[in-house]
């Protein structure tokens, strides 16, 4: 009997014994924010903006964090910022693994990692200078995996984001007033192996401005991020308008040119009409092609010897750092590059007192990869310039890449960690499905 012998109301009616019970399928995606995001549980998603806030900060407060822990005598503690990152990146890879679905940037990090490793280690035979190099790869990965938790908990990142404004204006507005930072210049001691703090350095007399960051050049990224998020995330166009202009003037402080032209970009990118967003594709096309041809062509020409002050290290990059960058990569090889670890920040690592900065996207980035930088530098602009829509997203995407690809004409990119991030924010969005309705989950 089907029925369940009950005294007054029937019971509940059972299924036949041969009735197969079916369970809602479990949710494959998560459309809180209009978007199909990568599923995340609450605990996971917390881990991940605990590693944001730790990465944000230990980044803004680098320099004197370095030298407060220099004189412990524990200046490996700095390294607890990677792995932050590297703890919630491995809590979202298991809940993911045990609900298979996993997102294809581990994939990718993972492919990336294990081949640019092995001819790194074939070409620089330094482990250590090889595992620094690879470690740039964290940053990039670690934006693509939180970006749905800058789109779904606004309000807590815009409180984050401003702080990490009003701590690099700070630092950037006192060192430029001349107080006495004591980090400034200084170096300690990694084990075996010398570790910049904050670096001390001037161009034809005129000082580089860090603040509290350790160069001058993350300083006025770490001022561009919360401005290019305030363009796109504030709603008050007072508002947007007066951190605009605040943010430019602390780049400006920093006498990082190409930091300046780089948001100037971004800022132009905002103000593009267009609901296909095709200026802003335009831009974007053109500062992708100034970053690729300018280290080609330029070394060629020869530079007037008048020259203004202002473009002097631009220069310096033409006559100087860009034929020596390529000159390293020529000794090593043309289709793999110089491997990472042979080139920038790994180079400190084997023992050579100058390295090749490259001072350009393209140029570090055939450095790192080889000839396969083509593919990382190009995929995405092609993603992004078939991009028509108009939602946040998508604007997210085109002015960060705008802002990133900018600077990479004159910055090289790889060893930032804070563009790398915003790269790879960039990349994530690009990949996100728009959903017309709140779904449940």
């Amino acid at each position: 009997m089907n029925q369940a012998l009950t005294f007054g109301r029937p019971g509940p009616r059972l299924p036949p014994a041969d009735a197969t019970i079916r369970r809602p399928a479990p949710a494959t995606h998560d459309f809180s924010a209009g978007y199909a995001l990568p599923l995340c549980t609450p605990a996971t998603g917390r881990w991940l903006t605990l590693a944001f806030i730790v990465f944000a900060l230990f980044t803004t407060l680098e320099a004197p964090l370095r030298w407060a822990l220099s004189l412990i005598g524990a200046s490996a503690l700095i390294y607890l910022r990677d792995a932050a990152l590297l703890f919630a990146m491995l809590a979202l890879w298991w809940r993911q693994l045990l609900a298979h679905r996993v997102q294809a940037a581990f994939g990718i990090f993972a492919l990336v990692v294990f081949f640019h490793g092995v001819i790194g280690l074939l070409l620089c035979r330094v482990p250590i200078a090889v595992a620094m190099g690879l470690k740039m790869l964290l940053y990039p990965t670690f934006g693509a995996l939180y970006l749905p938790q800058l789109l779904k908990n606004r309000r807590p990142v815009a409180w984050l984001m401003l702080l990490v404004w009003v701590l690099t204006a700070a630092g950037v507005v006192l060192d430029y007033a001349g107080y006495d930072m004591p980090w400034k210049g200084m170096s300690t001691s990694v084990g075996d192996y010398t570790v910049v703090i904050n670096r001390k350095w001037d161009y034809e007399g005129v000082d580089r401005i860090g603040g509290f960051a350790r160069d001058s050049v993350t300083a006025g990224v770490l001022a561009a991020l919360p401005g290019i998020w305030a363009l796109l995330f504030l709603r008050s166009m007072m508002l947007r308008a007066a951190i605009a202009a605040g943010t430019m003037a602390i780049i400006w402080l920093t006498t990082s040119k190409g930091g300046v032209l780089a948001y100037a970009f971004a800022v132009l990118a905002c103000m593009l009409p267009g609901r296909d967003r095709l200026p802003t594709r335009l831009l974007l096309a053109c500062v992708v092609a100034a970053m690729l041809l300018c280290p080609i062509i330029l070394p060629n020409y020869y530079m007037p010897d008048r020259l203004p002050t202002s473009l002097l290290s631009f220069v310096d990059r033409i006559e100087r750092v860009w034929p020596e960058s390529w000159h390293n990569i020529a000794e090593h090889s043309w289709i793999f590059g110089s491997g990472i670890g042979n080139i920038g920040l790994g180079q400190q690592y084997l023992r050579y007192e100058d390295v090749d900065t490259a001072d350009n996207m393209l140029v570090m980035s055939w450095g790192y990869f080889g000839v396969f930088c083509l593919i990382y530098l190009l995929l995405p602009v092609l993603a992004a310039l078939r991009r028509r829509r108009s939602d946040i997203a998508s604007r997210w995407a085109l002015v960060t890449l705008v802002y990133v690809y900018a600077y990479g004409i004159v910055a090289n990119v790889i060893e930032s960690p804070v563009l790398m991030f915003m790269l790879g924010t960039a990349l994530q969005a690009l990949a996100l499905r728009r959903v017309r309705q709140v779904q449940d989950a």
